[in-house]
């Protein structure tokens, strides 16, 4: 009757280990395998490099955030620098006189603004009427990078003197 059990049946090869339990001894030992001398976590490297890459990634970021803040800064000058030139245009031959020349002011402190009131030449051709055309050019200017807006339209004068 033949005996399966490998220690009795070849006795020269008691007590060996076949070549993958060796291998996985060595590899535990070496801290290598799944045995308990395995260590665990990230090198000093790895930490490292993660950490350098999230500070330009928040670098990155804020540079975004910053620079979105400073245009909607500059968005709301231009807001309302477009408000006081608007009300200049609006309030001019109403409130104030429709006269040739120029008028100046500043608003708020910051927004230096000017009227300037001429002539329009006459068109050839057309038959001339008693109402005297104007153009009007109102320039709104602010800040030290000499940001500014300027609106224009023709209004109609009572006839000339």
């Amino acid at each position: 009757m033949p005996n399966n059990d490998n220690t009795t049946s070849r006795p020269w090869q008691a007590g060996r280990r076949s070549p993958s339990s060796v291998h996985s001894l060595v590899n535990a030992k070496n801290g290598l395998g799944p045995g308990p001398n395995r260590q665990q976590g990230f090198s000093l490297l790895e930490i490292l490099v993660a950490f350098s890459i999230m500070a330009i990634s928040l670098g990155i970021l804020l540079q975004i955030f910053s620079s979105g803040v400073n245009t909607a800064v500059i968005a709301e000058e231009y807001t309302v620098a477009t408000q006081i030139a608007e009300g200049l245009m609006a309030t001019t031959g109403v409130e104030t006189p429709l006269s040739i020349g120029d008028r100046e002011g500043v608003e708020e402190d910051k927004y230096r603004w000017r009227v300037s009131i001429s002539e329009l030449a006459p068109l050839p051709d057309v038959e001339q009427s008693e109402a005297v055309l104007l153009n009007v050019n109102v320039t709104v200017e602010w800040g030290s990078a000499a940001r500014q807006i300027e609106l224009n339209t023709i209004k109609a004068a009572g006839p000339a003197a």
